[in-house]
């Protein structure tokens, strides 16, 4: 019998209480001892965002320039010891901050027999260690750039905003679910959520703009200290 269900997952502040992608630089950095080059880097963003260039950056082409110098830091190391620290990061850093309430939803969901994809601005460096252990069936990430064995220091393949559906529309026909579930945290994702049937808001607060959504269900939960 074909599976007709479908649960559509974010991971940033829906699976762990924290933004992913830029840490996970800031982590590589410091396990490779170049505080100095980070530093320099994040000095960068703070003057970008003083003086709005990130707000206009963003405004022409729906990116994150912040995410994208950081990215730059990666260039020139080898592929496979950057997802060696993405596991670390993944054991270390991330399962602490896992946000209970919802792996009870993401595992009452697979007892019901859903399939899930997992769809997030996270890199697959890291969230390839999470998909494994909690048998996630797809894996719709953000990419980052690689060249012979080695980072480019790019982001190849970016899952934002819109690009979060154009990816999804691009990977699964949603056509073939009869039941689409959708849970992430951010009012960004309301074009994910519009696709879904149900949908459930992760938070730490009231959002105030469940009212563009069709169908919603909050679930606030307390932050890990």
């Amino acid at each position: 019998m074909p599976n007709n269900n479908l649960l559509i997952l974010d991971f940033c502040n829906t699976c762990v209480d924290f933004e992913t992608a830029d840490e996970f630089v800031f982590f590589v950095m410091r396990e490779k001892k170049e505080e100095k080059k980070l530093l320099k880097a994040q000095k960068k963003v703070k003057f970008f965002n003083r003086t709005r260039i990130s707000r206009i950056y963003y405004w022409l082409t729906k990116k994150s320039l912040s995410k994208k110098i950081y990215a730059n830091l990666l260039k020139g190391y080898n592929e496979m010891e950057i997802n060696h620290l993405g596991k670390l990061y993944y054991e270390e850093k991330l399962k602490p901050h896992f946000i209970s309430p919802t792996f009870n939803i993401l595992n009452s969901y697979q007892r019901s027999g859903y399939m899930v994809c997992l769809l997030s601005g996270a890199y697959l460096n890291y969230l390839q260690y999470f998909a494994k252990d909690y048998d996630i069936d797809i894996v719709i990430p953000t990419i980052l750039g690689v060249k012979n064995g080695h980072m480019s220091g790019k982001i190849s393949e970016d899952r934002m905003g819109e690009r979060k559906v154009k990816a999804l529309l691009e990977t699964v026909k949603l056509s073939h679910f009869q039941n689409i579930v959708c849970v992430s945290d951010g009012k960004s994702d309301i074009p994910v959520f519009k696709l879904a049937q149900k949908q459930i808001v992760i938070a730490k607060s009231h959002r105030d703009w469940l009212d563009q959504l069709d169908n919603p269900e909050e679930i606030i939960y307390e932050p890990k200290k």
